[in-house]
């Protein structure tokens, strides 16, 4: 179940960062880099343990 949900969360950072390269211009690239650099790893694991 914990691997099955860890599954859905690297699927949606994935996505993220897709959205992450898709960002038009250089400064919007950037602060959203840093956001998902920063928070993902803390955001992926309260996401498991909160469900």
């Amino acid at each position: 179940e914990l691997a099955k949900e860890a599954k859905i969360v690297e699927a949606e950072l994935a996505q993220s960062q897709m959205a992450v390269r898709a960002a038009t211009t250089d400064g919007e690239r950037q602060q959203r880099g840093v956001v998902v650099n920063m928070s993902g790893r803390r955001a992926r694991h309260a996401q498991i343990v909160a469900k």
